[in-house]
């Protein structure tokens, strides 16, 4: 899932293969060969990827001004900067910002620097490390407002505590793997290895959408579905639902964008076709991975803003209060049942203490009787 971001420029795993192309221009025809050499001016093969470019550039500036315009209206409903719901939506944007400004350079570079647009990634995994670290806050906001709809309902699921748990773990493992690996791309970019590095940072997000954020996906939907069927009348409740299906369908969907772009790049670089086919499905799959993965956090706060007044998903405050409450009540549940005995059941303790007591004394006078009988050189011996 983190490569979904840094992969938009994945048209560049192409370049050795267009290299290796020209090379082999000795059986190929020069058409074919001049084809493959069209990258330097911002195309692959026939595929112009400066113009799949600056289309895409107005969609990632439009999604940006939609993240603002929520992070605008949950930054009213919070107290400060440092609410989670607002950390995470700057994140997103930060994140967006971060591809945008990538966009912007490579697009310079294509113009006036010919193919030195290749290696320049940098600036765009940036961006990986705050898209990874919104997604955290996502999970953790989810499974909170999930929690507190179990603990409100007095339901005490050790199956929907552990599928909770598990989510957290997965995405803060995830954000936390992302630093050093945006770390090694991007030295990659700044030495001679760059198509290494940019082939373990891609097979990094395959693994981490496919082995981990998947599994996470799956259990955020048993975890809503475990809560008892009066919660369904509840707003949360249905806001939670629909973004676990959102999430879950959103990671399926990625799942095939993703798999595609794989079998297009291991087409292109060892079967014998070296169409622009290839490289615009791999092209148009990532980006539209990388818009998915940003959606997902924008469409979940847009749409709970839009239906509530206030909720403890987007207002921190709130669900602090709402979770202190709940702990305090069922803390004082706890107190109540542990000090409050039934009248019944206390005559019985004190009947049984008393009955405890006679037989103690028996015994301890039987003790001294036989003591008294024994004679003295036994008793000075024990």
């Amino acid at each position: 899932a983190a490569a979904a971001a840094a992969a938009a420029q994945g048209e560049g795993l192409l370049l050795p293969a267009a290299r290796a192309t020209a090379r082999e221009g000795g059986s190929r025809s020069r058409e074919n060969i001049a084809m493959c050499e069209t990258w330097e001016k911002g195309a692959d093969c026939g595929w112009n990827q400066r113009t799949a470019r600056i289309l895409l550039l107005p969609f990632l500036v439009l999604l940006l001004a939609v993240s603002l315009y929520v992070l605008h209206r949950v930054r009213a409903r919070n107290t400060g900067w440092t609410a989670r719901p607002v950390l995470c939506l700057a994140a997103v944007s930060v994140s967006q910002f971060c591809d945008i400004l990538e966009h912007g350079l490579v697009l310079s570079e294509m113009r006036d620097h010919g193919h030195e647009w290749y290696n320049n990634s940098t600036v765009d995994a940036i961006g990986d490390v705050f898209l990874m670290y919104s997604l955290y806050l996502f999970a953790e906001i989810w499974c909170d407002n999930v929690l507190l709809l179990a603990h409100t309902a007095d339901l005490n699921s050790p199956l929907l505590t552990r599928d909770a748990t598990t989510v957290r773990r997965i995405y803060r493992v995830i954000a936390v793997a992302t630093i050093p690996m945006v770390v090694l791309f991007s030295l990659g970019s700044a030495t001679h290895h760059y198509d290494t590095f940019m082939i373990l940072y891609v097979l990094w997000g395959v693994f981490t959408g496919l082995m981990l954020l998947t599994p996470a996906a799956i259990l955020m939907h048993r975890a809503i579905t475990i809560l008892p069927a009066e919660m369904t009348e509840k707003a949360n409740y249905r806001q939670l639902l629909y973004m676990a299906r959102v999430n879950l369908g959103e990671q399926i969907l990625w799942n095939v964008l993703i798999i595609n772009t794989v079998v297009s790049i291991v087409l292109f670089l060892h079967g014998g076709n070296k169409s622009a086919a290839l490289i615009g499905s791999a092209s148009v799959s990532i980006s539209i991975c990388w818009i998915l993965m940003h959606l997902q956090v924008v469409l979940f706060f847009a749409t709970v803003t839009k239906a509530q007044g206030s909720s403890p998903i987007f207002d921190a405050s709130l669900l602090e209060s709402l979770m202190n409450q709940s702990e305090g009540e069922g803390a004082s549940a706890a107190a109540r049942v542990h000090h409050h005995v039934q009248p019944e059941r206390a005559d019985k303790i004190e009947l049984q203490a008393v009955t405890q007591g006679q037989q103690r004394a028996q015994t301890d006078r039987a003790t001294a009787s036989d003591e008294r009988q024994l004679p003295d050189v036994v008793l000075n011996s024990v």
